[in-house]
């Protein structure tokens, strides 16, 4: 088994698809909640009920879809912000394929979490770069 965590920024971890085995680790770690940005296309693919599993393992679960169909929704970004806050200072996870997407809409939550922030993204060491684009689309509007 290999560790789908990608990169962690404070209380925060971005993530690959993780298997039924990284979710009970995730648990065990103290993780509390899983946010999925996977498409329900790609959730029909994966050979387990991902809400279930997450749900067995004992943590809270939002399934907010980013791409494809389900294009680019800033009210993901609102309640993202919502799960953080509920989380405290303990860990959550958010996930998609290769946790790019994640990437993006926890960009457009620091964003829109710190305006006045002279680099709000400082500290996110995303290894894939960023479509400023797309978390321009995920902001939710004033």
């Amino acid at each position: 088994m290999t560790d789908p965590i990608v990169t962690r920024h404070a209380n925060i971890a971005l993530a690959r698809q993780p298997i039924p085995a990284d979710l009970t680790a995730w648990a065990e770690a103290g993780v509390v909640h899983v946010v999925n940005n996977r498409t329900h296309p790609e959730l029909d693919q994966l050979g387990f009920d991902m809400a279930a599993s997450v749900a067995e393992a004992g943590m809270g679960y939002d399934h907010l879809p980013l791409g494809g169909p389900a294009g680019a929704n800033p009210e993901h970004t609102v309640r993202l912000g919502e799960v953080i806050a509920a989380a405290g200072d303990r860990p959550v996870v958010i996930h998609c394929l290769s946790g790019t997407r994640s990437a993006h809409l926890y960009a457009a939550h620091l964003i829109h979490t710190r305006p006045d922030a002279e680099n709000p993204l400082e500290g996110l060491e995303w290894p894939g770069g960023l479509d400023m684009n797309l978390v321009n689309a995920l902001l939710p509007k004033a």
